[in-house]
């Protein structure tokens, strides 16, 4: 009834915001789900706020807003969902070991965000990307893709901006 979701940075800048999705799609008999956002996902998102492509550095600065918000509640929580299932943005606190996981890089944010999925019963690991998925099953961590339909339209190129700006 409870899933422990290990977000990456992607799922800030490329998912809808997480009060709009469809969570039943992917968890039917969830109740509550925990979305964890673990340090490595912060600092990449610092990155990503003063990038030169705009929607990259909106969604990153928004999403920064997002975790402060968190980062100020004495639990370190967020409720950004009410309704079943009740949705919390969470500031994981834990350090995974890496020592456990060999074949994992500790300078790696995908490999730490496998690691400390590793260290919560039923963590598991959301990523539209298929490294951090391929690693997490390597490691013996549950990894789920957003279905399609959680993701953002995808963005115009330059030359389409220009085009459209132009007409």
């Amino acid at each position: 009834t409870h899933v422990a979701l290990f977000i990456d940075t992607n799922s800030f800048l490329q998912m809808k915001d997480f009060n709009q999705i469809a969570w039943r799609a992917l968890f039917p008999k969830t109740e509550a789900i925990t979305l964890f956002v673990c340090g490595p996902v912060i600092n990449e998102l610092d990155k990503h706020k003063v990038s030169t492509n705009q929607r990259r550095r909106n969604r990153a600065r928004n999403a920064l807003r997002q975790i402060e918000e968190a980062a100020d509640a004495p639990d370190m929580t967020l409720v950004v969902r009410e309704t079943a299932p009740k949705v919390e943005l969470v500031i994981w606190q834990g350090k995974p070991d890496l020592s456990d996981f060999p074949d994992l890089d500790a300078s790696s944010t995908d490999d730490y965000l496998v690691a400390a999925a590793a260290t919560v019963p039923n963590g598991v690991v959301l990523s539209h990307d298929t490294g951090p998925r391929i690693r997490a099953r390597i490691a013996g961590v549950r990894a789920v893709s957003p279905p399609d339909d959680w993701l953002l339209p995808a963005e115009q190129t330059d030359d389409q901006r220009k085009i459209g700006q132009l007409t």
